[in-house]
């Protein structure tokens, strides 16, 4: 988290809202299906919206800085936070594109390349499959280091 408020504050690529209004919440581990930690995900929130978020690796480097916001001056339009970062907030969207099948922790991943976050959601079932859930949005998928990483 520090070293996330220290790029808040003084990156100039960051939105100059973000950089005066921007709160860094927790991190959430970005893990590999296999449970290998290869990400962190720090939120940045501005009035209950996601801002943006870093994406720092497993030594604590920054990766990179995303935005979700439209325009520079206003958080109009980006995501409520809770949809990235409420595990149980995304078990719910989950279990609407489940169709009644039991459904096990969330977990963040990235489907298929790092850039391309999202929450997993394994189906209770041998048969590798997941529901994907990146924001309000869900899908699904297998859940094999083929398609993730």
């Amino acid at each position: 988290m520090r070293i996330a408020r220290d790029h808040v504050k003084s990156d100039p690529g960051i939105e100059p809202l973000v950089r005066r209004d921007g709160k860094v919440g927790h991190p959430i581990q970005v893990e590999h299906p296999r449970g290998i930690v290869t990400h962190w995900f720090v939120p940045v929130a501005i009035e209950g919206h996601l801002a943006g978020y870093f994406l720092f690796d497993a030594n604590q480097q920054l990766h990179r800085y995303s935005s979700f916001m439209r325009r520079p001056s206003s958080v109009a339009g980006a995501p409520d936070v809770s949809s990235w970062t409420d595990a149980k907030r995304v078990a719910k969207v989950a279990a609407g594109a489940a169709s009644g099948r039991k459904l096990r922790e969330p977990f963040l991943t990235y489907d298929g390349v790092p850039s391309r976050l999202a929450w997993a959601v394994p189906f209770d079932s041998d048969d590798g499959a997941a529901v994907y859930v990146a924001g309000d949005f869900a899908y699904s998928k297998p859940l094999d280091a083929e398609s993730t990483g």
